[in-house]
């Protein structure tokens, strides 16, 4: 199994890091493919995984590909990998407002597709992810989609409920303080009534 992960902004990046945790002695099958040459170099020096010249590259490789880029770029980028597309690939986007039925439509063909709406937070255990996937897609691709964005945080398979404003933050926020407080009472020679 190939894993490739197209954009590497700050989610793409968190994303890398869970794969490269879930899968520590498979760098050579994790590629990524990004418009920042300089990030690209930085990328492979610290996780020795593989960078490609193209997004259709990644895509023609990969069992999995990992749409890690702004919604405005999807038309672009869907059209430019929809002829390395085919009915085994996994395709998942965290592009938020981007729908499962917008992609399918320009890829044009029976692939499964996940919609992840992941957030920051992620990357330090306190992560929420939503997610829904389409009629192609298998318990096995579920399986691992749970993997991958619940790893190091919590979930629910049901992001049409969900969107792009939603409490995962308060609860993040929310987390921090409540450890925060429990530091200082343990600290404290304060009595707390």
């Amino acid at each position: 199994m190939r894993y490739g992960v197209i954009g590497c902004g700050k989610m793409g990046f968190v994303i890398l890091e869970s794969l490269v945790s879930l899968f520590p002695n498979k760098h050579n099958s994790i590629f990524v493919s990004d418009i920042d040459q300089k990030k690209l170099s930085f990328i492979k020096k610290k996780f020795g995984i593989k960078i490609t010249k193209s997004n259709f590259e990644l895509t023609d490789v990969c069992d999995i590909i990992i749409l890690s880029i702004k919604p405005q770029q999807m038309v672009e980028v869907l059209d430019e990998i929809k002829d390395g597309i085919n009915k085994n690939k996994l395709i998942i986007s965290i592009a938020a407002g981007i729908k499962l039925d917008f992609i399918k439509k320009i890829i044009s063909k029976k692939v499964a597709i996940v919609r992840c709406m992941p957030n920051l937070p992620l990357k330090y255990g306190f992560g929420l992810t939503a997610f829904c996937a389409n009629c192609y897609t298998s318990d096995k691709q579920k399986t691992f989609v749970k993997k991958l964005f619940f790893f190091q945080g919590q979930g629910y398979r049901n992001c049409r409920a969900t969107n792009g404003f939603n409490n995962c933050n308060f609860r993040f926020w929310s987390c921090i303080y409540i450890l925060c407080f429990r530091d200082y009472a343990r600290n404290s020679t304060k009595v707390w009534v």
